[in-house]
């Protein structure tokens, strides 16, 4: 539902999630880049633009040479977690570099989401010396170079998930052990797979550690996160950038929000893995404590 999301935004000129976000309180760390800049939003591992890393129209750009970013430590241990980023790859040929890292940069410890380092074009949970990877986990070549939602699950028995675009991407399987993350030790990369592999000769489309694409937004929960709550995110989409000053939304007209305010949008871009829908959707206002606009699903259908 990220485009139907979108377009409550757009009009309303606020963040709209259908429904609210799955365990916030387990949402630790989050990279938006809205705000030119690679802070957290939510924690203060804030990171710093590395080797021409840039940031436009709220992504973060890196090149598959030698951009990358690196954040200060994160705020408190993590154990079991799921990492999750909306990423663009540039090219599909591009072998074994890193979105999204969690490190002991101390001690070469890592858990990653990695692109095609075992088998080409194929979606993984790198991690030192592969041992928390299998040779092939199942999940099929990459075909696309629109956005996609990959998310890794680390579960307390070991075992490990990988989704991507809201669904099962790789079955379950348990490999190694289940890594603890100290906070006064512990950083995040984002664009290569992990610290030690900085500085070494790269190319865009090669075989080398960096990522060469775009990363929309990139989030760390500090839970291992279950399918409905990892659907409830991909539906919802990353957050939006609403200001009107960069240009990448228009100005918004003035709009009262009400207690029973309800939308219809009469026609709307839903991207399904099968293929786009055109369909109608009607929201409603949920009201709630916390100051959110928060805006709920409660009838769609196609556009005949």
């Amino acid at each position: 539902m990220k485009k139907l999301n979108q377009a409550i935004a757009m009009s309303l000129g606020v963040l709209a999630v259908s429904p609210a976000l799955a365990n916030e309180a387990a949402l630790a760390h989050q990279w938006t880049s809205n705000d030119g800049n690679a802070n957290d939003s939510v924690g203060t591992a804030h990171g710093t633009l590395s080797n021409g890393a840039t940031i436009s129209e709220g992504q973060l750009i890196l090149d598959g040479i030698d951009d990358y970013v690196r954040t200060s430590t994160i705020d408190s241990p993590i154990s079991t977690k799921t990492l999750m980023v909306w990423a663009t790859l540039d090219n599909l040929i591009q072998r074994s570099g890193g979105l999204l890292t969690i490190e002991h940069a101390s001690i070469d410890q890592f858990d990653s989401i990695v692109y095609g380092e075992r088998i080409p074009n194929q979606w993984i949970a790198g991690s030192t010396r592969l041992q928390r990877n299998v040779p092939d986990n199942g999940g099929k070549p990459e075909t696309e170079l629109s956005e996609v939602f990959i998310a890794i699950v680390y579960h307390s028995d070991n075992s490990i998930e990988i989704y991507r675009n809201g669904q099962i991407y790789a079955s379950p399987y348990t490999k190694g052990v289940l890594q603890t993350y100290n906070a006064t030790t512990t950083d995040i990369l984002l664009g290569v797979r992990h610290f030690h592999r900085i500085g070494e000769a790269s190319t865009v489309d090669g075989t080398d550690a960096y990522f060469a694409g775009k990363i929309n937004e990139a989030r760390l929960y500090d839970t291992a996160l279950g399918w409905d709550e990892i659907q409830a995110i991909y539906s919802a989409g990353p957050v939006i950038d609403t200001n009107p000053d960069d240009g990448f939304c228009t100005e918004p007209e003035p709009t009262t929000i009400t207690r029973n305010l309800k939308i219809h949008i009469p026609e709307a871009i839903y991207q399904a893995p099968e293929g786009d829908m055109k369909l109608w959707v009607d929201f409603k206002y949920v009201p709630n404590q916390d100051g959110r606009l928060l805006f709920e699903v409660t009838e769609y259908g196609q556009v005949e």
